[in-house]
């Protein structure tokens, strides 16, 4: 029974790494590269009693103390205490997937219902659920700094909140980040946010561009391989593509008197969600066209209605179960089960449709640059003139 953390010796057979090399197909040698492994091989059976120690295979420690160690092997009990509370339920990947970023027990069929769909971004720790668990515990922290705990320490005088709170939001992010096991969406959220919070704490103005330079440049040094999977081009893509569709526009919400009604409370916010939705379903189409030669078409729909279900009820409910005692930990386990079993119904049905998704030939290099060029254009701030040209 292998753990993470455990040290063991053995009898192995090992060779150079090998993978089919097929045009537009999984590249395993460079996934072996970039995750640092430079041999595979297999463990020999000890077909033979042997006198030397060195010769047999037997594990040396239970558990070697070190932070990666201990880092895996909170990851292993977390997804142990899930996996125990919904005994192998059909979605149970899912949600290991969304508290510890373990995406071995997602189906193949549910993959490609995701993909399809366009919410595979969604299935596992992205930078959105990050910083929403960032945002939480810096808001609880500044609730509670302000008021020094309920206590007269007059807490504030000594440190300001808001230097409180952006700490207290970077810890939160960072034990999330390690939970995921720093993939390249949580890595450039995470250095985001240490940009931001380093930009607070010396009274620096950060500008939106810079901390996403300073984000990729952190990455790239720490990773350089990264730059290897459309994963690492679709984040910061994706990113970049809300800051330039966002650049120029400084919108001033109306006031709402009180005694409106909630929707009309709710315009503004809808409005912004929905112009975000638009500038990434559109600003990532020549990305997704080049490295999967496919994009969907039920991908809004999808997205408005399985972003605020993930996002803002089956993540929270799934990271609570993941530490909450019996029975608690069954309770809100079972009910983000049930929101995700309801959202993949929705899923399926949009994903059945035969306009679910287009698929054409990858296109070339001149193909990519223009419609690259025709987009920037496109998601120009206004006062370009006949920015619609971008759309031919």
């Amino acid at each position: 029974s292998l753990k993470p953390g455990q040290r063991w010796q053995l009898v192995v057979r090992l060779k150079r790494p090998h993978g089919n090399a097929n045009p537009y197909g999984f590249d395993y040698e460079a996934w072996l590269l970039e995750q640092g492994l430079r041999a595979t091989g297999s463990v020999r059976l000890n077909a033979r009693a042997s006198a030397e120690k060195a010769n047999t295979n037997l594990s040396l420690d239970a558990f070697v103390w070190s932070l990666p160690n201990l880092i895996e092997r909170a990851r292993f009990r977390l997804r142990e205490h899930m996996m125990r509370h919904l005994d192998h339920a059909p979605y149970a990947g899912v949600l290991s997937a969304l508290v510890i970023g373990d995406q071995r027990d997602i189906s193949p069929a549910d993959w490609a219902m995701f993909n399809r769909t366009g919410v595979g971004h969604l299935m596992s720790i992205s930078g959105l659920h990050i910083t929403m668990i960032a945002g939480l515990f810096a808001s609880l922290m500044h609730f509670l700094w302000r008021r020094s705990f309920f206590t007269r320490a007059q807490l504030p005088l000594l440190i300001p909140a808001p230097k409180v709170a952006v700490v207290s939001g970077w810890i939160a992010a960072m034990i999330y980040v390690a939970l995921a096991g720093f993939g390249v969406p949580a890595q450039r959220t995470l250095w985001m946010l240490s940009v931001l919070a380093l930009a607070i704490w010396s009274g620096r103005t950060a500008s939106s561009s810079h901390v996403l330079c300073l984000a990729l440049g952190v990455v790239i040094l720490i990773d350089p391989w990264a730059v290897l999977w459309p994963g690492f081009w679709l984040s910061f893509g994706a990113v970049s593509v809300l800051l330039y569709a966002s650049a120029g526009r400084i919108d001033v919400l109306p006031a709402v008197s009180p005694d409106k009604d909630f929707l009309r409370k709710l315009r503004p916010q809808i409005q912004l969600a929905a112009r975000a939705q638009y500038a990434i379903t559109l600003g990532l189409v020549p990305l997704t066209l080049l490295f999967f030669s496919q994009i969907s078409l039920v991908c809004p729909i999808a997205n408005a209605l399985a972003i605020p279900i993930v996002s803002f009820v089956v993540t929270p409910l799934a990271l609570l179960g993941s530490v909450l005692p019996a029975p608690l930990a069954a309770w809100c386990l079972s009910f983000a089960h049930w929101c995700m079993e309801f959202l993949v119904q929705i899923l399926d049905f949009l994903n059945r449709s035969p306009l679910a998704v287009w698929q054409i030939p990858k296109p070339s290099w001149w193909m990519f640059g223009t419609a690259t060029i025709g987009l920037l254009y496109l998601l120009a701030p206004r006062g370009m003139p006949m920015r619609w040209l971008g759309g031919i």
